[in-house]
């Protein structure tokens, strides 16, 4: 859904969200997503949430190909900043998630059902751990 608004019935508003799938293709990492959006940034704010899903489209909360907050937007206008904030930090983890994600945890504030389902979880970090 590239440059889709969509309405957040929770919070009461709309945000548009860009498919940046491609932007993201190069990093290497190990995880099922298999497409990423990210939302454009508040007028005035650099920070947006950027998510991931797998071939079903079930929205991936935790683990390998779970989304984080950025805290600078790749839709900002200022790539650098992103790079040196949010892509930089992956790339010294070596592709770590649980490293990453130790700092930079998975926004799942509004209670989305969890996935991947526990077994697969803990089959990711052991990945992650030995690799």
């Amino acid at each position: 859904p590239f440059g889709s608004i969509w309405k957040d019935k929770k919070l009461g508003k709309h945000f548009v969200w860009k498919d940046v799938t491609q932007l993201y293709s190069k990093i290497p990492r190990q995880d099922p997503a298999k497409w990423c959006i990210e939302q454009k940034p508040e007028r005035g704010q650099l920070a947006a949430q950027y998510c991931c899903y797998n071939n079903e489209s079930m929205l991936i909360t935790r683990g390998s190909g779970a989304g984080t907050p950025r805290l600078v937007s790749s839709l900002s206008g200022l790539f650098q900043y992103h790079e040196m904030l949010d892509l930089q930090p992956w790339i010294d983890c070596n592709g770590d998630w649980t490293k990453y994600h130790a700092i930079r945890p998975p926004n799942i504030g509004l209670n989305c059902p969890q996935y991947p389902d526990e077994e697969e979880y803990k089959l990711q970090r052991q990945y992650a751990q030995n690799y």
